[in-house]
């Protein structure tokens, strides 16, 4: 997961306290740090049609075009696409260990919600939008601690010629504000759905981003928050 090549290698090295003695041990070191690993999923090439997981995790066949799920190499069982997807969990500890970024993303919606309680009927952001109003009105939003995150899949051609497309998950945190909240640094990425055209069923690729929000929202979680340091 973590790509670093001979000029990150020159540049981790010169970091103090850390003897940088190879490629491996620079990769073991970020691997331990960041956390964050993929997980990779069987799913139908051709279209694609699903992604084998959730009800479809046991599945040995394609239930849309009936397909194999495998591919059979003499005794040997090949899958035959993957779909890789990338935890949402990981990028809120990041998000967190950085202390003018939590502190952005902590302070900026209550004072967005704040200021407006002076200007009724005022809309400036997403914050204190209808949207948000029946969703505080419903119990969420009520703590500093909360993240609002707005999801985009569409395809995307990724060369002129031909058809080929990819379908990108994408994650945006509106707890930023509109001037940082699109930077490529504050994006989600999820996982990339392959192509070459649209996926039968969209949801199963979008499953396992489904259920660990779920699950967030229903147990929560528990980060170091690098603001109060």
């Amino acid at each position: 997961m973590h790509q670093i090549d001979n000029v990150g290698f020159s540049l981790f090295s010169r970091i103090p306290g850390i003897a940088a003695k190879s490629l491996y041990f620079c990769k073991e070191i970020i691997d331990r740090c960041v956390d964050l690993r993929p997980v990779v999923y069987d799913c139908w090439p051709k279209v694609p049609c699903i992604n084998f997981c959730g009800a479809y995790s046991k599945e040995q066949e394609c239930p849309k075009c009936h397909e194999e799920r495998f591919q059979i190499l003499g005794t040997t069982k090949k899958v035959r696409k993957s779909f890789t997807y990338i935890p949402l969990r990981p990028r809120i500890h990041a998000f967190f260990g950085q202390a003018e970024l939590a502190s952005r993303i902590l302070e900026y919606p209550t004072e967005v919600m704040n200021r407006c309680q002076d200007e009724p009927g005022a809309v400036m952001d997403f914050w204190n939008g209808d949207l948000t109003k029946r969703l505080r009105e419903a119990g969420y939003f009520k703590t500093k601690t909360e993240i609002a995150l707005t999801l985009s899949v569409d395809g995307v051609q990724l060369v002129k010629k031909g058809t080929h497309q990819v379908w990108p998950i994408m994650g945006v945190i509106m707890n930023h504000p509109p001037d940082k909240r699109y930077n490529k640094q504050n994006l989600l990425l999820f996982g990339a759905i392959p192509g070459p055209n649209t996926p039968r069923d969209i949801f199963s690729f979008l499953g396992p981003l489904l259920e660990e929000i779920k699950e967030l929202s229903e147990t929560g979680m528990t980060v170091w928050n690098a603001a109060q340091e």
